[in-house]
């Protein structure tokens, strides 16, 4: 059967329009893992690797995940493809944390999160749907149990959690004691938030995340009036934060392999346009919004993205 690349869904902060009611109904919480979305599938045969936005191989990696799913040496890799080769229409989602050191902006993860993937969901292309939290946990759980391996249960997914029509300040509270995978009982980034029957008022299916206020350096809009020039200042500070700029070096030194250098003009190239782009220009929705349909002025506001992105690495 022939399988191709699927990226993963976007996943929209809770206050974005975009994930408008999600909370009204069942929703599941899970962890949200400072990693690197990843999955893998299989293709005619030959079992495939991608990152969050492309189909990557030994030769073209990203964090070594290609290379560590290239060889089926340990008993999680041999589940996951024998799952694919008995569905080979599905494509397994999951975080992956790096293979000899974090790759992500925290790293108070236990070591031993390392070389996993943690599966968060799995699609299935036939249907064009992602199969339910209970159907795909007890699919891998199953498949665990019948190689005869000592854990009860397939022990690298994300857990989860059901929650009634919960409402933000439950969602805090809940992120507030994620402590999955991390040491000395630190607490985790945030938590992710799915739906099975949500679609938004564009009849789409979406995600959600909250991610808690240490991550994200969430200012307040002022309730003055605001003088001309000063809303950008002001998305900026709300878009663009440690946790925003974090993610851009390490996805930087994971995409090419190198220790992020403030003195190598293509590291801070592709840092500012990073920046500009998953900080501010995929968040106008969330933006519009909250300064209710600003009138910006794009070129100021790039200048002061990239001051700010600028401030973070020490070149301000």
């Amino acid at each position: 059967m022939s399988n191709k690349y699927r990226s993963y869904n976007h996943i929209e902060k809770l206050e974005s329009p975009n994930v408008e009611g999600i909370l009204n109904g069942t929703v599941t919480i899970s962890p949200k893992l400072d990693g690197t979305n990843s999955c893998v599938w299989i293709n005619d045969g030959e079992f495939k690797a991608g990152s969050r936005k492309r189909s990557i191989n030994p030769d073209d990696d990203n964090a070594g995940f290609a290379n560590w799913w290239a060889n089926p040496d340990t008993d999680e890799k041999r589940i996951l493809r024998q799952v694919l080769t008995d569905n080979p229409s599905y494509i397994i989602y999951g975080e992956w944390l790096g293979v000899r050191k974090f790759i992500g902006q925290i790293k108070s993860y236990d070591p031993a999160a390392l070389a996993h993937l943690w599966v968060f969901d799995i699609y299935n292309i036939e249907t064009g749907r992602y199969l339910g939290e209970v159907e795909w946990r007890s699919l891998l759980d199953f498949y665990w149990s019948a190689a005869n391996l000592k854990k009860a249960h397939y022990p690298y997914y994300v857990p989860y959690e059901i929650l009634e029509n919960p409402t933000v300040e439950e969602i805090m509270e809940k992120a507030e004691c994620n402590t999955f995978l991390m040491k000395n009982d630190a607490i985790g980034e945030g938590v992710v938030i799915r739906r099975a029957d949500y679609l938004n008022k564009y009849g789409h299916y979406e995600i959600g995340k909250y991610v808690r206020p240490q991550y994200k350096q969430d200012k307040s809009k002022s309730k003055k009036v605001v003088p001309a020039g000063a809303t950008e200042k002001e998305i900026v500070q709300y878009c663009v934060t440690d946790e925003e700029c974090g993610k851009a070096v390490a996805k930087i030194e994971n995409a090419l392999n190198e220790t992020f250098s403030t003195k190598n003009n293509k590291h801070i190239g592709m840092f500012l346009q990073m920046v500009w782009k998953d900080a501010v220009l995929d968040e106008i929705a969330t933006i519009c919004k909250k300064w209710k349909n600003p009138k910006i002025d794009f070129a100021a506001l790039q200048r002061e993205v990239f001051n700010a992105a600028r401030e973070y690495v020490g070149l301000a």
